[in-house]
């Protein structure tokens, strides 16, 4: 079962900061998008308006391109 978000933030990729309760991610600009989850690098390459289940704990700046980034919380 999906649980719906309770909070939004911004995201600014950085190679350094840890994110905290994201269940998914929504890409606005389109582009590459590369997460950290449980020490793995992964780069998923997105089109805009793309809803991105993953619980990410971090979205790298390295390996980045996309832009206009949202965290959905829970």
């Amino acid at each position: 079962m999906i649980t719906p978000a309770r909070q939004h933030a911004a995201v600014t990729p950085s190679d350094d900061n840890a994110l905290v309760g994201v269940q998914s991610l929504y890409v606005g600009f389109g582009g590459a998008v590369a997460v950290e989850l449980s020490g793995v690098t992964v780069i998923y390459h997105c089109q805009s308006g793309t809803l991105l289940p993953v619980a990410a704990h971090k979205v790298l700046a390295t390996g980045t391109t996309a832009s206009e980034i949202v965290a959905l919380v829970k």
